[in-house]
């Protein structure tokens, strides 16, 4: 009886210790900057962004779902945009449409022109370990598998309008595991991930999270 209890309670340590250690990963990389942005809630902002983006993987899925890359740069902006809006971060957010960073940093009236570009849409492989099912001969071993993730990288680029100045440079990252090959599914989620981060970054400077 004491054996199975010893046993049993090295099985649970064992899974305990596999949750609790779970990964962490910085979703924003590569930051610059040459200024704090601060009291964005009185001041606006326009987005635009350009149509180029590297498809290193993901590419039926992408070309399923958009017909250009225009399309899916005009998409990812609104979304940027709605989310932003709930936010509540800046007093007001525009969108200044695709390819139009020249123009909108001489003409825009805002405070502050977010310009997102080098899109990449890319997977990535992970092996991971877990305890395996509890047996006659499998006490104690370890069981590995690998998942799969779409990810999506995008470079931001703040500039403050009044100064014509770049104040803030990063790369955000968004990502989602493969399931059941709901490709779509794993896709959209990576884009939404990649929003949040931004949004997050912009408003806090969070860049670690659990990883997904």
């Amino acid at each position: 009886m004491r054996k199975k209890l010893s046993k049993l309670l090295v099985l649970v340590l064992s899974v305990y210790s596999l949750v609790s250690c779970a990964p962490i990963r910085h979703y924003i990389s590569d930051i610059e900057k040459s200024e704090d942005i601060s009291q964005l809630k009185s001041k606006q902002a326009v987005i635009t962004a350009s149509d180029d983006v590297l498809l290193s993987d993901f590419v039926n899925t992408f070309n399923k779902n958009f017909t250009s890359k225009i399309e899916f740069s005009e998409k990812f902006i609104y979304e940027f945009k709605r989310k932003l809006n709930g936010s509540v971060l800046f007093s007001n957010v525009e969108i200044g449409g695709i390819n139009t960073f020249d123009l909108l940093k001489e003409s825009s009236h805002t405070d502050y022109l977010i310009y997102l570009s080098d899109f990449e849409v890319l997977n990535r492989v992970e092996w991971r370990q877990s305890a395996a099912p509890l047996g006659p001969n499998n006490f104690g071993m370890n069981h590995t598998t690998t998942v799969e993730y779409c990810v999506i990288n995008v470079d931001v680029n703040v500039y403050d309008l009044k100064s014509k100045r770049r104040v803030h440079k990063f790369t955000a990252i968004g990502e989602s595991s493969v399931f059941l090959f709901d490709f779509k599914k794993t896709f959209k989620k990576a884009k939404e991930r990649a929003i949040t981060h931004i949004i997050n970054y912009l408003s806090s400077g969070k860049t670690l999270y659990k990883q997904y």
